[in-house]
This record gives structure tokens, C-alpha cells and sequence, in this order.
């Protein structure tokens, strides 16, 4: 994963957080958006490989692959119109979504 400082300072937050013992348990479904000014296929893939990637890097640092799942939302979901810089930026985002597994 090829990313700023910031973004792999979140990433190290991520773990740090997901290796704790209330997480033991949990399963993570990791979800990528993208914004939605490009082709619908697209976005799914970019989006996919954003979440992928985004696994990768977890199971790097510790984190276990069978807890972990990946989901592609593409272009839905905006936070921003697309149709300005900062609105793109804002859309291409990770979500985590944890499910306690007992």
C-alpha cells in the first residue's frame, strides 16, 4: 500500500485498535467508496481495490484475514458532490464496519 503519512498514521490507528482484546472476537467488514464521477464498473473496482488494500495492509500488521471481510460500495453513499476536488476527496474513503462475533 503506497499512501501519505497521514493515511498510514489512520492505518496504524486501525490496528492499534483492532489488535485490543474487545476485538478479539469481531469480525471487520472493511468497505471501500469512490467518488461517483467516474463509470459505475469503474468505481467498483477501484473501490474493491481500495478495501484490498486496505486488508493487506491489516493482515501485514497483525490483524487476522478470517476476521476480516471486503466490500466494494463504489460511488454510493457520498459524503460530498463530486463535482468539486474536495467533494472527490471526500468520497474516496474506508469504512470499518466491526461486528461483535460471539
Amino acid at each position: 500500500l503506497s499512501a501519505t503519512p497521514a493515511l498510514n498514521n489512520q492505518l496504524e490507528s486501525a490496528v492499534s485498535v483492532l489488535s485490543k482484546d474487545e476485538y478479539k472476537n469481531a469480525s471487520v467488514n472493511i468497505v471501500g467508496y469512490t467518488e461517483s464521477a467516474l463509470l459505475p464498473v469503474y468505481n467498483e473496482c477501484l473501490s474493491s481495490g481500495r478495501a484490498n488494500s486496505v486488508k493487506q495492509f491489516l493482515v501485514a500488521n497483525g490483524i487476522d484475514a478470517n476476521c476480516l471481510s471486503v466490500s466494494a460500495a463504489g460511488g454510493n453513499n457520498a459524503l460530498a458532490g463530486s463535482n468539486t476536488a474536495e467533494g472527490r476527496k471526500l468520497n474516496r474513503r474506508i469504512e470499518f464496519l466491526v461486528q461483535e462475533v460471539k
